[in-house]
């Protein structure tokens, strides 16, 4: 998406420019910089400051990136000395450019204006844009950022298996375990990476988006109704395996809202998937499931452990969330009406809920 740095707005000297220069796509975020390098200085858009070194740098612009973001990156990699000093000299000079998102090489010692003249070329290195759809697992997102020559799927699993690393960052990964894997946080949504990007950097691109997503006033309305944002994190990712209708999805989360206020079993079928993992003949890590399946010694499996599974079984989308954040009704059964239409049969008794078996699953 192209974007002009031309008339943004004027701020006292020495203000921090804060304008948006990617529109579009995910949330504003650090992308890396590929090629760190020594410490330099940037002058007036004419003329560089003599620099103590020389080095170059790969400077990744995503969409949504301000000016700001960019002159954070230009100064970690050495390429300027001040993001503020670099930011003002865009401003006073009136400097205009227009600008994709891309992989971008500059070198220590260029002026301002050859610095922005730079980015607005064609990208260094050619960008992919990648889909993680809603009720995908980690193991699928990695699959896809490999298809797409982003980064190899072993990495972005490995990097994504423990939480550990990405807590001092994101306070919204508190309440989960150091050892436990990412899933439910790594927000499902279309992102546009440099071929290729490490793998730490495409998941603090996803959880970053996650961290916007889920806004403080959804987290406050857990803690309202005493869930931990974990808890409704592992019912938004049962749900979005489970509904196939849009409008059940808070039915949804209100069954099993109420099943673990009864101290009763979940039986929920996605979570038994989730255990069973990869099938090697499909070819996919979700199967229609056997009597069998249900009796598979995991955590996972809610048939045979009761409370909520271990953590989310995938990366639930916002509806998904909102839905288990907001759940409705008083159900404890539901069973597929089997009609092609994807909706369910609900029940408050387990005698109702036998007579909709009957009726449907014949």
């Amino acid at each position: 998406m192209l974007i002009a740095l031309a008339g943004l707005a004027c701020f006292a000297l020495g203000a921090v420019l804060m304008g948006r220069w990617v529109t579009g796509g995910a949330a504003p975020t650090q992308a890396p910089i590929a090629t760190p390098g020594r410490a330099t200085a940037s002058g007036g858009a004419g003329t560089p400051v003599p620099s103590t070194g020389s080095t170059s740098a790969d400077v990744v612009v995503n969409q949504g990136d301000t000016l700001a973001d960019v002159a954070d990156r230009l100064q970690a990699a050495g390429i300027i000395q001040s993001a503020a000093l670099f930011r003002l000299d865009v401003k006073l000079h009136n400097l205009d450019a227009t600008i994709q998102p891309g992989t971008y090489h500059v070198t220590s010692g260029m002026t301002t204006d050859e610095i922005v003249s730079a980015l607005h070329r064609v990208p260094a290195k050619p960008n992919a844009s990648v889909l993680f759809k809603e009720g995908w697992r980690l193991e699928e997102d990695a699959a896809a950022l490999e298809a797409d020559h982003v980064v190899k799927a072993s990495e972005y699993s490995d990097a994504a298996t423990h939480a550990g690393p990405y807590k001092a960052h994101y306070s919204f990964l508190s309440d989960v375990p150091d050892s436990a894997p990412l899933n439910g946080y790594l927000f499902p949504d279309t992102y546009d990476f440099a071929e290729p990007t490490p793998a730490a950097d495409v998941i603090d691109r996803q959880l970053s988006r996650f961290d916007e997503v889920v806004t403080p006033e959804m987290r406050a309305e857990a803690q309202k109704s005493k869930h931990s944002l974990r808890d409704v994190v592992i019912i938004a990712s049962i749900v979005e395996r489970e509904v196939r209708v849009a409008d059940e999805r808070p039915t949804i989360a209100g069954l099993y809202w109420n099943r673990l206020k009864d101290s009763e079993g979940l039986f929920a079928d996605p979570t038994v998937q989730y255990a069973i993992g990869w099938q090697p003949a499909a070819k996919t890590w979700w199967k229609v499931l056997t009597a069998d399946d249900l009796k598979v010694d995991s955590p996972y499996n809610t048939y045979r452990t009761k409370g909520l599974p271990p953590g989310p079984i995938c990366n639930p989308g916002l509806s998904s969330i909102e839905a288990s954040l907001q759940p409705q009704g008083d159900y404890k059964y539901m069973v597929a009406k089997n009609d092609g239409s994807g909706t369910h049969a609900f029940a408050k008794t387990l005698a109702e809920h036998n007579a909709n078996v009957q009726k449907y699953q014949k």
